[in-house]
């Protein structure tokens, strides 16, 4: 279970900004003078381990807030607070108790002593959410005022995750991730790969492919909305690379919206678009085939067919094919191969719907 650390910043006083400037706002060398010389052989190891570049943004805490310290783990999220807004948002890298380390880092309080506590940071977002937005968004109360130092564990921090997977990044180096940062592993991963896509396809016009209902779509998910904007020029090229006399569709089911219903020489074809051949969007496309097709009613189709803007790996192909999907992809020099699933597989598919 990862834990969502809420730390303030301290910015707000003198001391508090000098330590945020020396150490946040700029990376810390760690591998030569005061500060190596304060690590012992397994944080060097570790610093080494999540940041091979040699520098880290570092930040720390007073032995007074040890139990809380305790609750925290390598690849933990914090949450910098102060004056009146979220700063950043960070993961842990390394996590130790070493007062020499805190004093080559900082000066000491005046009346705390060593911020004997450090982290680094592997890595960080700097952002600007003011309270109010992170208390909506992370279902605090009005009486939160984030300061001092609290730790928050199982649906509370879920909840921060799921809330801000924009904002929270992903840990460099940890060995399994909870269902909630896989989903936000997933996410990043594939609004990269839509993203390269769309710079890829830049040059493709859009066409006028109309969206019709069937069915019952009293319900409308929020899957249902649209595309992502890589996917949609994905599907416009493949519909433009069609034979004149294809006639090209959406449908709103229960379920969702579909990417593309072709409609050729008497049969029609159910196409799901995914911007990234990694096999995870090879099954993602795979489930809403298998969910879509159903959903269709009366304009059951034919065939299905998965589409993509590169090869899939073999495992992928045939995985498709064993449930009676084609495989479509993009050739790099810009026209579509089609590999088709085995006849048999096909039309055993064909009778889950």
């Amino acid at each position: 279970m990862t834990a969502v650390l809420i730390h303030a910043s301290g910015i707000h006083l003198s001391q508090g900004r000098r330590n945020w400037e020396h150490t946040i706002e700029r990376t810390v060398g760690f591998r030569v003078g005061r500060v190596a010389n304060a690590l012992v052989p397994w944080e060097r190891a570790e610093l080494d381990r999540y940041h091979p570049d040699g520098g880290a943004q570092f930040w720390g805490t007073h032995s007074y807030y040890s139990a809380q310290v305790a609750r925290l783990a390598a690849g933990d999220v914090v949450v910098f607070t102060g004056k009146g807004r979220v700063l950043a948002l960070g993961r842990i890298g390394l996590l130790t108790d070493n007062a020499a380390l805190a004093d080559a880092l900082w000066p000491r309080h005046p009346r705390h002593g060593s911020y004997r506590h450090v982290y680094s940071l592997a890595p960080l977002n700097f952002v600007n959410i003011p309270y109010p937005e992170f208390r909506t968004r992370g279902g605090f109360g009005v009486a939160d005022d984030f300061r001092g130092l609290r730790v928050l564990t199982d649906a509370r921090a879920d909840g921060i995750l799921t809330e801000f997977l924009d904002e929270v990044p992903l840990p460099v180096d940890a060995p399994t991730l909870s269902p909630v940062e896989q989903e936000l592993r997933d996410v990043q991963a594939y609004e990269e790969a839509d993203a390269a896509l769309e710079e890829d396809l830049s040059w493709v016009h859009e066409l006028r492919i109309e969206i019709l209902s069937t069915g019952d779509s009293s319900v409308r998910p929020r899957a249902a909305s649209t595309m992502h904007r890589g996917e949609n020029l994905l599907v416009h090229h493949y519909a433009q690379s069609l034979a004149p006399t294809a006639r090209c569709c959406r449908y709103i089911t229960q379920v969702g919206v579909t990417d593309l219903d072709v409609y050729l020489a008497g049969e029609h074809e159910l196409v799901e678009a995914k911007s990234s051949a990694a096999r995870v969007h090879v099954r993602q496309a795979l489930a809403q085939l298998l969910d879509y097709a159903p959903s269709l009613g009366e304009e059951k189709p034919d065939s299905l067919a998965a589409l993509f803007p590169s090869r899939p790996d073999e495992t992928a192909v045939e995985l498709l094919r064993r449930y009676g999907v084609a495989c479509i992809y993009r050739e790099a020099a810009g026209h579509f191969t089609r590999l088709d699933a085995p006849r048999s597989a096909s039309q055993a598919v064909s009778l889950l719907w």
